[in-house]
């Protein structure tokens, strides 16, 4: 399951798991990108392989929820979790940022990585086995000049990774 998966970096990992025979799913805000992702990826795939995608905006719930559902109605496992989808702005100083543009990247580079985790692990818990790769990117080794949510939603999604990797190794899951 890759989250940002219908271009730049999430769309060379959906590339790279087929390559390799996998079985994708995969979810983005845009459904014209997803569209064609699809369109591209299936022009790869073996005949048994399976790529599903669905429109999903990680920041919201109960559009994780519904995704997550359909994409275990057409797999019966979840071996991987790639927390790829993020957002980049607002761009500016804290004080002159609308503070509902900062809460949403927040939602979504930190809280709905941290919510398709939770989603997951269940699964991966009951298989004793999986892999979660939260990609945090620069903004987590380095201050971003007028980007501090950016920045901070990033480097939280670090520390959060280091901690789900302790609580989950005795279940044989990779974070």
């Amino acid at each position: 399951l890759i989250t940002g998966g219908n271009q730049g970096l999430g769309f060379a990992i959906a590339k790279n798991f087929l390559n390799k025979g996998a079985n994708i799913a995969f979810i983005a805000r845009s459904k014209d990108k997803l569209l064609t992702a699809s369109e591209e990826l299936n022009k790869i795939k073996k005949n048994d392989q399976k790529i599903f995608s669905f429109v999903c905006d990680i920041s919201k719930t109960n559009e994780c929820d519904l995704a997550f559902s359909k994409i275990l109605d057409h797999l019966s496992s979840i071996d991987v979790l790639i927390n790829n989808a993020s957002v980049f702005g607002p761009m500016g100083r804290l004080q002159d940022i609308p503070w509902e543009e900062f809460v949403y990247n927040i939602n979504t580079n930190f809280i709905g990585s941290i919510y398709m985790c939770k989603l997951t692990i269940p699964i991966m818990q009951k298989n004793k086995y999986g892999k979660i790769v939260n990609i945090s990117g620069g903004g987590a080794a380095n201050p971003f000049p007028a980007l501090a949510c950016y920045a901070a939603g990033k480097a939280g999604l670090v520390r959060f990774s280091e901690e789900l990797a302790t609580d989950l190794k005795r279940y044989n899951i990779d974070v």
